[in-house]
């Protein structure tokens, strides 16, 4: 038996539903006793299938589950007491006892005996209507089976199969009112009465959790009452199935094409809208509602009022409260307290869609004093926790609680963290504000906040990198790039943060960036420097080739074509080309440029120009990389004690260190120091056991 098959019994029956599966015989083994069990069937449906079994009478079926096993067996049923039908008065019963005359033919209370006395099957019916009016079905039910074994040439007979069935569905014993419908039915041309009992008949099959059955009936009405209004009923009812059993499209079929004419076309339509906001679709529940607004008053509160609210809150996110205040106002009419606290949440939600923070927190304050709902004091307490979040008059204290009191509640920590957000992006503190952009994304990927924060997460990105250009850091960078793959940010200057990641470096991240560039000629020479770093020179000159002569692209290029010297080996054509490239009013840029050329003079041997080169870089983030430029300089040059003392500032730096460490030994036996070479050669064997520079220093100490 799978797990998640659904099981119950329900009165003789026993049903084990399966979602989505088909069942047949390889799924259960049966070896039922005639005297015990009547029925057994397999069901088909339309979203899964169903064995139902049926026991005899004076039996009802029991079922125990053990793992994936289900033993189904037969018990007796209990004794219930008889109750004895009194004796019936022989008088005419007065009309105004007449519960359910819809039963019954006119003509019937015109016939009375010569002496203008009631006959005796008409005192057996008109008391069964007396008990049945009183809701005493169980007294009802006897005077009614009375008629039915004892006076089949009635002129009640017939009624009496149809009120018998109705006194064994209200007594929820359903499978006797099944059977009396049915034989009902049978006596019964088809008539407005028959319609109704197959009515209540779907009615019994819907609560026995039957569906297919349910709309199996309801087709038979649209076809057999074709011009009534039954068909119009049996229609709305085939969706309304649909959609208890959450098919949303099959109800959206039938009910988008009930027509303005019909009776169920209020309901079908609010029914329609219900549907759309399920599916996060306001535009369409809002047409939905409007096409039967001037029919606001055709929908049964009592039963409708909570479709009536949500289709009131869908109006209040597309902006029209007045909308929404006419249907609070109808479901407000029905005086029921718990249809009132209803529409006061839905009021609080909409006035937080419409900023009324203040009319939120009275109705909040008068569902928490006054309702006995705990459900309902809960979600306005939440409620006017957002509505302080809304206002904006939070603190970082104020949010840590916020975020600790609905950990489970992604809808208002996401508003939480959305609305500090905000206050940071008001108060110009623009990382801060991408932190908490960046923990709303992790924490709550589906937020519809995240969406909402697009448009200053652009501006804060865009800042902190107008501020990376005059204090270039590598972190703040990293920071920089990670906000805008995380959050999607690829509005901002994607020109900028490509270039920043090529000057840095950072190749790989700048090559994730480039698609999302939309100045062709920054996206054109961005590629070719990418293509440069990655060798392919013919690319990245057929890049370059495309750009056009404008500020600054056209400098972009000359370091493009420099560097395609530079790695050529060419180094004097590639400074002349990167001395160009200084023309481009970007400091950060320049010193780049000047690093380049210090080091295509450093392999030139031009170890002077290389130093002068040098001397025009200030900024920290250049710091190391000109500094092992400087120092490799003074050691071509000889200069050992000074190349030694750069080289020890590069000594705890990781991305210099194995380097500097070999260079320092090496200059001190340069200078005859064999101690401290040896001392710098251990530190260096200690570090990085397996370097090539080991055996050269071997071979020399």
């Amino acid at each position: 038996m799978p797990k998640n098959a659904l099981i119950k019994t329900v009165d003789d029956y026993f049903v084990a539903f399966f979602p989505d599966k088909k069942a047949n015989n390889e799924v259960f083994k049966y070896n039922f006793k005639d005297r015990e069990f009547d029925e057994f069937f397999v069901e088909n449906t339309d979203n899964g299938s169903r064995i139902v079994i049926k026991t005899k009478d004076f039996y009802k079926p029991e079922f125990v589950r053990h793992n994936s096993i289900i033993t189904v067996k037969a018990v007796f049923k209990p004794k219930k007491k008889s109750i004895k039908s009194k004796k019936t008065v022989q008088a005419v019963v007065p009309s105004a006892l007449v519960a359910v005359p819809f039963y019954i033919s006119p003509t019937i209370f015109l016939k009375k005996n010569i002496n203008g006395t009631s006959s005796y099957d008409e005192s057996l019916f008109f008391t069964g209507i007396k008990f049945f009016a009183n809701r005493n079905y169980t007294y009802a039910a006897q005077f009614f089976d009375e008629i039915i074994k004892k006076y089949p040439s009635s002129d009640f007979y017939v009624s009496s199969y149809f009120l018998l069935g109705d006194c064994y569905k209200n007594m929820k014993q359903y499978q006797k009112a099944l059977d009396v419908y049915q034989k009902a039915i049978e006596l019964s041309a088809k008539n407005d009465t028959v319609a109704q009992t197959l009515f209540s008949m779907a009615d019994i099959y819907k609560k026995m959790g039957f569906y297919s059955r349910v709309r199996r009936i309801y087709a038979s009405i649209v076809k057999d009452y074709a011009t009534t209004k039954w068909s119009q009923k049996a229609k709305y009812l085939t969706a309304k199935s649909y959609y208890d059993e959450k098919m949303y499209n099959k109800a959206l079929n039938i009910l988008l094409n009930i027509g303005k004419n019909s009776t169920y076309h209020s309901l079908s339509m609010l029914l329609a809208a219900e549907i759309f906001i399920k599916e996060n679709n306001d535009a369409k529940a809002v047409l939905a509602y409007y096409s039967m607004s001037n029919k606001l008053k055709d929908i049964d509160i009592a039963q409708y009022y909570k479709e009536l609210i949500d289709t009131a809150e869908a109006l209040c996110r597309f902006n029209d409260f007045n909308g929404a205040d006419d249907i609070f106002k109808y479901v407000e009419s029905y005086h029921n307290e718990d249809v009132f606290e209803s529409v006061y949440l839905g009021e609080m939600r909409c006035d937080l869609n419409r900023g009324s923070y203040d009319d939120l927190n009275n109705k909040g304050e008068y569902i928490v004093k006054n309702s006995k709902n705990r459900a309902f004091v809960k979600e306005a307490k939440k409620l006017m926790d957002e509505a302080k979040l809304q206002k904006g008059n939070v603190n970082k204290n104020t949010i840590n609680e916020i975020l600790r009191k609905y950990a489970n509640d992604p809808e208002v920590a996401s508003l939480a963290l959305y609305v500090f957000a905000r206050k940071n992006y008001r108060q110009n503190n623009y990382k801060e504000t991408l932190n908490y952009l960046l923990k709303l994304k992790r924490l709550y990927p589906k937020s519809i906040y995240n969406a909402k924060a697009k448009n200053f997460a652009k501006v804060c990105i865009d800042k902190l990198l107008e501020d990376f250009y005059k204090y270039p850091d590598k972190e703040k960078l990293e920071f920089i790039y990670n906000s805008v793959v995380t959050l999607g940010a690829y509005d901002a200057n994607m020109c900028r943060l490509a270039l920043a990641l090529a000057v840095m470096n950072k190749i790989d991240k700048m090559h994730a960036i480039l698609p999302h560039i939309k100045d062709k000629n920054c996206k054109g020479s961005l590629y070719a420097k990418y293509y440069i770093e990655t060798g392919e020179y013919k690319k990245a000159l057929e890049f370059a080739g495309n750009i056009e002569g404008v500020e600054p692209y056209v400098y972009y290029v000359d370091i493009v074509v420099g560097d395609v010297n530079f790695f050529k080996g060419a180094y004097k054509k590639a400074v002349e080309l990167y001395k160009q490239a200084l023309a481009i009013k970007n400091e950060l840029v320049k010193e780049y440029i000047y690093l380049k050329m210090a080091n295509a003079m450093y392999l030139d041997k031009n170890y002077e120009n290389s130093l002068k080169y040098l001397n025009n870089i200030k900024m920290k983030v250049f710091e190391n990389a000109a500094d092992y430029i400087k120092a490799t300089d003074l050691y071509s040059m000889n200069r050992y004690k000074k190349a030694i003392a750069v080289f020890k500032l590069l000594s705890n730096n990781l991305d210099y260190q194995e380097r500097a460490l070999f260079y320092i030994s090496i200059s001190y036996l340069k200078i005859g120091d064999k101690k401290e070479a040896e001392t710098y050669f251990k530190k260096l064997k200690d570090r990085y056991p397996n370097s090539d520079y080991i055996k050269a220093l071997k071979v020399l100490l």
